[in-house]
């Protein structure tokens, strides 16, 4: 599957698209005499006219094309407000529901967004098509309590406002310390870690059992592959110690929109002759720093109750425990916005 612009030649396909997409995603939804009045061939004469239209500052139409043809297609536009991008369409066939198709096609109209420097995107969402709101929810997108009437198919039909912030991807970065080299994670890195964290006392209270290096380097590969999600960031470092010369663990945040800035949700792991000696918190605090100066306002971490030495860690690093727990994990949290930078 390519996604890519689409061109006037493509008028067809996209009203093929168009019409059995409504045909199927709004039976018992919409008037049935309208989803019926739908004509593909007087659909394709509107796109022609849409796509010979000179092409508007931050609008435009993607399509997803497989060895069938055309699949999928969303289009887009400058929203209401300044910094503000719409989604005025994203339509599937119902052969390619449930692919991934339709997420892929979502993300790259994100990318778009994001590349033509918009903070914020929104997009309408009929109120009783359940499978689109929760296709939305699972991206990210949230309601804003807009509603609106749509009376274009002869019956009123609420709609609802979804919206997400739009921040560029965080990539991983040097850090450097009074003891430490925080490297940005490579697979390379893989061989010298399965060592490190070798010992199996490291997985009491996360469960599993060490990696070997060749899963190691898989799972590596695909954490710098990024998240499916444009919006989210997989930052990853390995610790490096720099009087030894040697790497002594990972410390890693996934970064994600929330409000009108990032939350991060942070982790750390020191091997076992590294341990008690404050690696872990020198990282930790390096890493907390890091993301304060990106603009990330809330740090997370979960940490097992009865994992004190962890529990220490996110201490040393500004985070406090709330009384929210989950699998017997304790949520740490920090507002970086408002606290003082941990030293």
């Amino acid at each position: 599957m390519q996604i890519r612009r689409a061109q006037t030649h493509d008028a067809p396909g996209i009203a093929a698209v168009h019409v059995r997409s409504w045909q199927a995603a709004f039976s018992g939804l919409v008037p049935q005499e309208h989803l019926d009045s739908l004509d593909p061939a007087r659909e394709a004469l509107t796109w022609t006219g849409r796509l010979t239209q000179p092409r508007r500052p931050g609008a435009g139409v993607l399509v997803a094309e497989t060895l069938e043809g055309i699949v999928a297609f969303a289009s887009y536009a400058p929203g209401r407000t300044a910094g503000t991008a719409e989604i005025g369409m994203l339509y599937a066939l119902p052969e390619v529901w449930g692919s991934g198709v339709g997420s892929s096609l979502l993300a790259a109209v994100v990318d778009e967004f994001t590349e033509a420097g918009f903070t914020r995107a929104t997009l309408w969402v009929l109120e009783a098509n359940d499978r689109a709101r929760r296709f939305y929810e699972a991206s990210g997108w949230r309601q804003d309590g807009a509603v609106e009437v749509d009376t274009s198919s002869g019956l009123p039909l609420i709609k609802l406002r979804y919206r997400r912030p739009l921040l560029p991807r965080l990539a991983s970065e040097l850090i450097r310390t009074e003891r430490l080299v925080l490297l940005p994670l490579a697979v390379e890195h893989a061989d010298e870690m399965a060592k490190a964290l070798a010992d199996p006392s490291l997985h009491t209270f996360i469960g599993g059992a060490p990696d070997t290096v060749e899963a190691l380097r898989s799972r590596y590969a695909r954490m710098l592959a990024g998240a499916p999600d444009p919006a989210v960031s997989w930052c990853n470092w390995v610790i490096s110690l720099r009087a030894e010369s040697c790497l002594a663990g990972t410390v890693q945040a996934t970064v994600r929109p929330s409000g009108h800035g990032r939350t991060a949700e942070v982790a750390w792991v020191v091997g076992t002759p590294w341990q008690g000696r404050g690696v872990a918190t020198e990282a930790a605090r390096a890493l907390v720093g890091w993301l304060a100066d990106r603009s990330v306002h809330t740090a997370v971490a979960h940490v097992h109750s009865d994992h004190l030495a962890s529990a220490a860690v996110a201490a040393a690093a500004g985070l406090r425990p709330t009384d929210r727990v989950r699998d017997g994990e304790v949520r740490w949290q920090a507002d970086l916005a408002m606290s003082p930078r941990p030293s």
